[in-house]
């Protein structure tokens, strides 16, 4: 499992590279209103409230992370 950080443009850019490679993955944003464009964009689902918030919740943490935002 890959865990995307961000759902901004280069977010966008980095799915087309996991989908196309065949990776599973989640991406985990922490804006409203990037994350409504990025799922609208690639109708893949955008896991909101940032990065600490989500791992804070995990029992099993993902492989890989890729940040893609500040």
């Amino acid at each position: 499992m890959i865990w995307l950080i961000g759902a901004g443009v280069m977010a966008r850019e980095y799915v087309k590279v996991l989908k196309g490679a065949g990776f599973d993955f989640q991406v985990i944003g922490r804006g409203e209103q990037s994350s409504a464009v990025f799922e609208e964009s690639t109708s893949i689902k955008v896991i909101r409230g940032g990065f600490a918030q989500h791992v804070y919740h995990q029992k099993k943490l993902p492989t890989t992370c890729i940040v893609t935002g500040k």
